[in-house]
């Protein structure tokens, strides 16, 4: 949370204010239409001064700038010349990112080339940097664009045109797009992923002026009214009318408050006139200067300055005082003498003069312009100016107005803002590749520009209607072996898309796209079948041409089918037969890929599969992989991936799925075998199969190829997510296929966790908290964090990485006395205080994204309660996890009273050492150091846990201890959760839950584990009814002794059957060097009347009799053996797996249903219907025994005895 601001800042100095404005200054275009950089990364003006921090650093630039200079100086020169402003703004925003105290960015590049793996540049990101785990890309420019010509209603954007004529805003807003939607694209996405994560923020900086036509304003003074910048104010805002500025209709795709300017084309008249109709009582008399390039930034301030003057006929030197804008002489940037106004109208007549005359119709006719002037008017400063000095010392100037001065006679934006008008070839071509876009006010051809294209169009195909595909494909083939140059690849596509369109409008409606489809099979037997090359070119160029032929007629058929107003299903087995065909014929397969991208374009375009494989195809389909994987060629082998996807995994109906996942593992062998790694992931992710995505997952960390290993497992939290299961999350490492245990999860992987987990690893950075204004910051920090994750519904590990925050606690050990401070015991009374009664905080530590917190309480007070208060006010995007929490719970408590003790309300904490005690790491009897050694490879100095934390200050080797501990706490976490999916947000914090401790209870029970998952009810039951459709055969009833519908018999009087479901758990041990721990769950379904046989039911779970126990609502431990360590795991298992209070279980709508055996007694099959719980006391659902059984897959077996 910001501070209150201070009092006004004045910045004078012109690289300082120049690095503000570069940061702070209003954008050009509309936030709500563009994503542009938000306030978080750039401030606006005014709120700079609610960070003391900037101010100071800000201040201390003012002071002395060197640093800001050196790193301009290396940024904006190259071989001693000075660059381009855009180069100078650039950097003055790079300077802005690198060291704002406000900011702390990480990873920040500049200019990055993109380059995908085909080795094809995509194109250069400007910014890419860290921001509070935010990750964001930038794009930065700074743009001057005048409006010309004046239309009624909003401005359109191609209006406002560059200064030297090179480009409009609404090319720049296409540019903007354009680079933003590259972002979007598949192969910058993997990059991106690669490098910082898969939430990259694309945003848009535009800083700069709009200058409007003069004529518009009353006076200058009227232009910069609200369109002025929060560090330099227009004076005349809070006094004068806006006058004729309303005239100025805004463009809805620019912001509101822009900067802006004034344009005219008579200096002498008009500029005149506006200037002197300012109020001169309030303004007095302007000065003006005329700007270069690099003083086009912030608004200019003046001042008096010494100067010295000497001719031959004085002896001695004259000394005067002028008043001059102040340049910046280490960046070769120099002063400017300011001028009246008419020593302003004789520069710009010498200028347009001297200029003009080389300028003649022929040369302007190919764009040539006299080059504008930018011109800054000023007047004095008053004493309510933020810049007018008190002390009297120096009489200053401020800018009051700029705008451009231009010759009319040299200067014509048509071509640039029309599409009429002739242009040179360049620009002919810049506007039509830009004319592409449809927006608001961005350049369009006009009806007459289309015709005139349509009709000089060459025609291909004079009579498409009755070509036949003969003609055509000889007619493309001549055309491509010439190499053609009047006829493009796009119109060649076009052309044959109109070859198509007419053999669909040449049959009835109803098989209109067959033609089509029919017509383009028959081309593509051509090229492939038939000896098309009348100019009997080379075999090898021949067969290049056919295929490159054959894809374009793919091309212009799948462009042809999107358009079509009215598709038709196609008959898909001729198009598999033309690949079998293919693939029968080895010297056809280099059109192997023509085949299968047919096949693939037919199925994606009719939205269906293929249909069921006829008499000996899928033979032929496996014999034809084998053939091209005993190649033993990445080439072939690709081809052979692409067979499957094609023709097995992506389309094959469902009753051969289990054949389809046969064939993939056959083949992933096989290019296992041939170490072929990019061709294992690429069909692996073609499967969609979790259990092939593990395995090769697992397989590329054994290979220590971790960027495949991460891809790999961003594929399966997409494949997790759109077919979640039925448990709240799914562990990669859980692959089993039996009963998963819910108590104790999958065992951990530690090699593989660590190659997942290592784009969340970060360097060791911490701070000490100990002022209310770096609360405030902290707390700025933490709801950024809450809105981006409240923002995104991705469960990726990079969001469980923001979400996870680490706590760790120090106070001071009761052995040191409160009064001396130096270790000695002389306070007996702390010694012996009882447990009961612990001290409260010195210092909390907050792991929070890429840094380390330390909160001091003793210097802070209550207020060092407002984080902790945060982020259990926001548990759905943010959850705190410590390690043996008991100590630091009862310590929170007695140093703020009140934050844990909410009636009825749990705060979420999560013990660090439960979740890795069901990841069945033995931690029960560690430390934090043996964990960290364990999970991260990683050493905890303890040394300074028994120091001293009540003197201050604190020692630099506590504070580091300090942090280091909550630092490895939370890393540990995240290594834990590294191979856990999750599909949203929520979800991760549904499974965290599981390991929270109490925080709402008494005193005896803080800090204890217990379930926070609450139970099922009745209607969990009815949806699992719904979802199994058994609504048919299920009818819900009310059963209860306490209103007479029931009399506790096992029988009711329509002599239903009353059953009981029992809750079992069965835990079996095996110790030796494959050590583990076992427990399986089986809901066993009897009679009211009778009881389970343990010996019988233990021979059905392969377990001994003794092994087997009821699952009750009482808390029980669990052994964990791994070794020769043992760790005792607390669980309340009917709740936690079961989902149901004792007495209201059922067969249906368990927790976790697939990790439970459901096991019926056989006397139940006799029965017509039997009564089972509903989730609810005294509530019961009706169900035939043989549908139960088979819905939830249940085994049946005589496993009762007589008996209550």
């Amino acid at each position: 949370m910001a501070a209150d601001p201070g009092p006004p800042q004045f910045y004078a100095r012109k690289v300082v204010r120049d690095l503000l404005w570069a940061a702070s200054s209003p954008h050009v275009l509309a936030a709500a239409r563009f994503p542009v950089l938000p306030a978080a990364v750039a401030p606006a003006a005014g709120a700079i001064e609610h960070h003391p921090q900037v101010v100071a650093w800000l201040r201390a630039l003012e002071s002395d700038p060197s640093a800001l200079l050196r790193f301009l100086r290396g940024s904006t020169r190259a071989e001693g010349k000075l660059l381009a402003l855009g180069v100078y703004f650039a950097a003055l925003l790079e300077f802005w990112l690198r060291f704002c105290p406000l900011l702390r960015v990480e990873r920040l590049a500049l200019g990055t080339q993109i380059v995908a793996a085909s080795k094809q540049t995509l194109g250069q990101l400007k910014f890419l940097f860290r921001l509070a785990s935010d990750d964001f890309h930038v794009e930065a420019s700074v743009k001057f664009f005048l409006l010309q010509p004046l239309t009624r209603g909003a401005h359109r954007l191609e209006h406002f045109v560059g200064p030297h004529l090179g480009e409009n805003l609404a090319w720049r807003v296409q540019e903007v797009a354009r680079k933003l939607d590259m972002c979007r694209g598949e192969s910058v996405q993997r990059w991106l992923r690669e490098r910082y994560s898969d939430r990259v923020q694309s945003r848009v900086v535009l800083r700069g002026y709009l200058f409007y036509p003069l004529g518009l304003f009353r006076s200058t003074s009227d232009v910069t009214q609200r369109h002025d910048w929060a560090f330099h104010p227009n004076p005349t805002t809070a006094r004068a009318a806006p006058g004729a500025a309303a005239a100025a209709s805004p463009n809805p795709s620019v912001a509101g408050d822009h900067l802006r300017g004034w344009w005219t084309s008579d200096v002498e008249g008009e500029l005149r006139a506006k200037a002197l109709a300012n109020d001169r009582a309030l303004l007095g008399e302007s000065r003006f200067v005329v700007l270069p390039k690099l003083h086009w930034l912030s608004p200019l301030l003046a001042h008096e300055a010494p100067t010295t003057t000497a001719t031959e006929e004085d002896e001695e030197a004259t000394s005067t005082v002028v008043d001059v804008v102040d340049g910046e002489k280490e960046l070769g940037i120099p002063p400017l003498p300011l001028l009246t106004l008419s020593e302003l109208v004789a520069l710009a007549k010498a200028h347009f003069l001297a200029n003009g005359g080389g300028v003649g119709p022929e040369a302007q006719a190919s764009g040539a312009a006299v080059t504008p002037l930018l011109v800054s008017e000023l007047v004095r400063c008053r004493p309510e100016d933020l810049e007018f000095d008190a002390s009297g010392r120096q009489r200053r100037w401020k800018e009051l107005s700029r705008g451009f001065a231009l010759d009319a006679r040299y200067w014509d934006p048509k071509r640039v803002n029309n599409s009429e008008g002739d242009a040179n070839a360049t620009n002919e071509r810049e506007d039509e590749g830009r004319r592409e876009w449809v927006h608001d006010g961005v350049v369009k051809p006009s009806g007459e520009e289309l015709a005139a294209a349509l009709t000089s169009k060459p025609r291909v195909f004079f009579d498409p209607e009755t070509i036949p595909p003969t003609e055509l494909c000889k007619t493309l083939f001549a055309l491509f072996a010439t190499d053609d140059k009047a006829f493009t690849r796009a119109s060649l596509r076009d052309a044959i898309g109109e070859v198509l369109h007419a053999k669909t409008a040449a049959v009835d409606g109803s098989t209109a796209l067959p033609g089509a489809a029919e017509f383009a099979l028959e081309c593509l037997r051509l090229l492939v079948f038939e000896e098309l090359d009348e100019a009997q070119h080379e075999r090898q160029q021949q067969l290049k041409l056919a295929q490159r032929v054959s894809h374009l007629i793919l091309d212009a058929f799948e462009a042809q089918r999107a358009v079509s107003e009215d598709p038709q299903p196609v008959d898909k087995l001729p198009w598999r037969r033309f690949f079998l065909r293919v693939a029968k014929q080895p010297a056809k397969w280099p059109f192997l890929v023509v085949a299968l991208r047919a096949g693939d374009v037919v199925c994606r375009l009719t939205g269906t599969g293929w249909p069921a494989m006829e008499a000996g195809e899928s033979a032929e389909i496996d014999g034809v992989t084998q053939e091209l994987l005993a190649l033993r060629s990445p080439r072939w082998n690709a081809v052979a991936v692409e067979t499957l996807k094609v023709l097995s995994i992506l389309n094959c109906p469902e009753r051969d799925s289990a054949l389809a996942k046969e064939r993939i593992r056959d083949v992933l062998e096989s290019l296992t075998g041939q170490r072929d790694w990019k061709n294992v992931e690429h069909l692996a992710v073609l499967s969609g199969d979790r259990e092939v995505l593990q395995a090769t997952l697992e397989l590329f960390s054994r290979l220590n190829i971790p960027k495949v290993a991460k891809r790999l497992r961003q594929v399966l939290v997409e494949c997790h997510r759109r077919t979640p299961d039925d448990v709240s999350s799914l562990l990669l490492a859980d692959t089993s296929g039996g009963c998963v245990s819910v108590v104790v999860g999958p065992a951990i992987n530690h090699e593989l966790n660590r190659t997942l987990g290592v784009d969340v690893v970060t360097r060791f950075e911490w701070e000490s908290v100990d002022t209310p204004s770096q609360v405030d910051q902290l707390l700025e920090l933490l709801d950024r964090l809450h809105r981006g994750i409240s923002a995104t519904a991705s469960g990726s590990l990079e969001t469980v990485a923001r979400m996870v925050v680490g706590l760790d606690c120090e106070w001071r050990p009761q052995f040191f006395s409160r009064d001396d401070g130096v270790g000695t015991v002389n306070n007996k009374d702390e010694l012996r205080k009882p447990a009961d009664e612990p001290d409260g905080l010195s210092v909390y530590q907050l792991a929070v994204g890429d840094k380390v917190f330390i909160v001091d309480v003793q210097a802070l007070g209550a207020v060092a309660a407002q984080p902790l208060r945060f982020i259990w006010e926001h548990e759905s995007s943010v959850v705190l996890v410590g390690f043996c929490v008991t100590s630091d719970v009862k310590r929170i408590d007695r140093s703020f009273p009140g934050l844990l003790r909410t009636a009825g309300v749990n705060k979420l904490l999560v013990e660090l050492k439960q979740l890795a005690l069901y990841r069945q790491v033995p931690a029960s009897k560690w430390g934090l150091s043996q964990l960290a050694r364990e999970c991260i490879e990683d050493d905890v100095d303890k040394e300074q846990q028994c120091s001293d934390w009540g003197t201050r200050p604190l020692s630099p080797s506590q504070l580091e201890y300090a942090a280091k501990d909550v630092f490895v706490v939370r890393r540990i976490a995240l290594h834990l959760l590294a191979d856990t999916l999750f599909a949203s947000p929520p979800q991760a914090i549904e499974y965290l839950r599981r390991f929270a401790v109490v925080t709402s209870a008494a005193d005896a029970s803080f800090g204890h584990w217990v379930s926070e998952i609450p139970p099922l009810n009745d209607e969990h039951v009815r949806a699992a009814v719904r979802d199994l459709s058994l609504e048919r055969e299920t009818s819900f009833r009310h059963l209860s002794k306490d209103d007479g519908t029931w009399d506790g018999s096992a029988r009711v009087e329509d002599g239903l059957l009353v059953i009981k479901t029992i809750a079992v758990v069965a835990r079996s041990f095996q110790r030796g060097a494959a050590a583990s721990s076992q427990a399986q769950y089986a809901a066993v379904v009897v009679s009211l009347d009778r009881c389970i046989d343990m010996q019988a039911l233990g021979r059905i779970l392969g377990v001994r009799a003794d092994e087997l126990a009821l699952v009750d609502k009482e808390v029980r431990r669990l052994l964990i053996t791994r070794g020769r360590l043992s760790c005792a795991c607390v669980v309340q298992t009917l709740i936690r797996v079961f989902g149901y209070p004792r007495g209201c279980c059922g067969p249906l709508g368990l927790r976790e249903q697939r990790a439970i055996q459901v096991v019926v007694d056989d006397r139940l099959l006799a029965e017509d219907r039997l009564l089972c719980g509903a989730g609810k006391i005294d509530e019961v659902y009706a169900i035939p025994p043989g549908v139960l059984a088979s819905a939830v897959r249940a085994t049946t077996a005589p496993i009762s005895q007589a008996g209550v």
